[in-house]
């Protein structure tokens, strides 16, 4: 069977400006209404997304996956989706509610949700098998996940910390405080990078725990929120978009979004295995094979992911 290439649901995306930009983070609601019924209601499709995806489909058919007209404008303009290929599927355990992933080597690090539920365990790559668990304290909501060095860090949703663990022994160090919400996180290679749902990026300082500096995240000019789980791949920052198929693909300097993927095919795919899954949430980047791992809440799968392009911009290096 030949590669699936897939562009996206639709040709372009206008609601990268005052719709999204319009999202309040994740209210203070109870966690049955905000960890069901709100995503399912929210990524109903509109008779415009529709109308959408059909013009996209026709000027996919007319011009070729390959056309120019396919690539984002990084200069300005409409953003486009960027090209993807479909690739094998790594099983997941039961009922985890991803709120953080990461490869390390042959590893894979998974936080999860859900007050009483939440965990950080550590899977084998190749087939999802858990090597390792810890329980998070049952008044905790576990939010992203990162390592950096020989510490991994998991993000708390409103508890106002974040729990250190030691990477190789997964014994608990301690926890540091933040003084936002804890939503998504990742790093550059020296400093922490997490998001709290607003149109922002936090650089965080791994030694101090201080927040060094403040990137606003926006779309000509136009403020872009609800950023969720992160991941740093080949210089940009990859975010979810809270509700939505999309994953952005961000200037960390700028904060400018030059560009995004959009998932739709493989949320459709989940939800037709398992029609009780919750939002896509959760991206991760495997270096061996230089591909994006991409899941979501309650999906049974992590969906390899080969990207077929990225946005341009100069002098623009991997870590």
């Amino acid at each position: 069977m030949p590669p699936r290439v897939f562009m996206g649901s639709q040709a372009s995306d206008p609601q990268f400006n005052a719709v999204t930009a319009r999202r309040s983070p994740k209210p203070a609601i109870p966690s049955m209404f905000r960890n069901y019924l709100f995503p399912m209601v929210s990524t109903l499709p509109s008779c415009a997304s529709i109308l959408a995806f059909l013009i996209g489909l026709l000027s996919a058919c007319s011009t070729g996956a390959e056309s120019e007209a396919d690539t984002p404008d990084s200069s300005g303009g409409t953003l486009k989706p960027l090209r993807w290929e479909l690739g094998e599927s790594i099983p997941m355990p039961s009922g985890a509610f991803t709120q953080g992933l990461v490869v390390d080597g042959d590893s894979l690090w998974l936080g999860t949700g859900v007050y009483g539920k939440s965990r950080l365990m550590k899977l084998r790559l190749s087939d999802g098998e858990i090597l390792e668990s810890r329980d998070l304290p049952r008044q905790l909501f576990g939010e992203g996940v990162t390592f950096l060095k020989d510490r991994i860090y998991q993000l708390t949703w409103q508890a106002g910390m974040v729990l250190v663990y030691d990477r190789h022994s997964l014994e608990r160090l301690g926890q540091f405080r933040i003084t936002t919400e804890g939503w998504g996180i990742t790093h550059n290679g020296s400093q922490l990078i997490m998001s709290a749902g607003l149109p922002n990026l936090q650089f965080i300082d791994p030694a101090s725990y201080r927040v060094v500096q403040k990137v606003e995240v926006h779309r000509q000019g136009v403020p872009v929120g609800s950023l969720n789980e992160l991941e740093f791949v080949k210089g940009w920052v990859l975010a979810n978009v809270w509700t939505s198929n999309k994953v952005l693909v961000i200037d960390p300097e700028s904060g400018e979004v030059q560009g995004f993927f959009d998932f739709s095919r493989i949320a459709a795919d989940a939800r037709k295995r398992q029609p009780s899954v919750d939002v896509l949430n959760g991206i991760a980047h495997d270096p061996a094979t230089d591909e994006l791992l991409i899941t979501g809440k309650l999906y049974d799968r992590i969906y390899r992911v080969k990207a077929l392009e990225w946005p341009r911009k100069e002098n623009k290096k991997a870590p």
